[in-house]
């Protein structure tokens, strides 16, 4: 009876094994191969809030010139580093800009690759609300350059945006 109840847990472990590898198998966005490699850069601030609605923007760079048409660094007091000229040579930056009377907090959690389309996964939240004034919270990402058509981002989990 012993042998009989051991043979049918050990039958039950083998299906739970099979059953977690065919997830794996017929699952391919969980692979690996589709993530790519980011850096986020702080101490940026948006040039001309006032001129945008209130919302989250969107926005690739390739060159310098265009970045410093919509940001800027906050050289006074400014504990992190500068984001080198030489990334605009090797990476695309993106950049998430939250407008608004809400002072957010962002981090990019997973980057990924499939079909020619960047998925940005990032996480937001509320850190003040209702502000007298109007921030403009950007969240600056640099990436490998890659051969892409179109971004899209979802935030906390769900599509907010793309990029074409």
């Amino acid at each position: 009876m012993a042998i009989k109840k051991f043979s049918l847990l050990a039958l039950f472990l083998i299906m739970a094994v099979f059953l977690v590898s065919c997830d794996y198998l017929f699952n391919p966005s969980d692979t690996s191969n589709d993530k790519l490699s980011f850096s986020t850069y702080e101490g940026y601030s948006v040039k001309k809030v006032s001129s945008y609605k209130e919302g989250t923007y969107f926005f690739a760079f390739r060159d310098k010139t265009s970045f410093d048409q919509v940001l800027y660094w906050i050289a006074d007091r400014n504990p992190h580093q500068e984001m080198p000229e030489s990334e605009f040579n090797t990476n695309i930056i993106i950049a998430v800009i939250k407008i608004g009377n809400r002072f957010w907090e962002m981090r990019a959690d997973r980057i990924s690759l499939k079909e020619k389309v960047i998925t940005v996964d990032y996480t937001a939240k509320i850190v003040a609300d209702s502000m007298s004034w109007t921030a403009g919270i950007p969240l600056v990402i640099t990436i490998p350059i890659v051969d892409y058509e179109s971004i899209r981002f979802n935030e906390n989990g769900v599509a907010v945006g793309s990029i074409p």
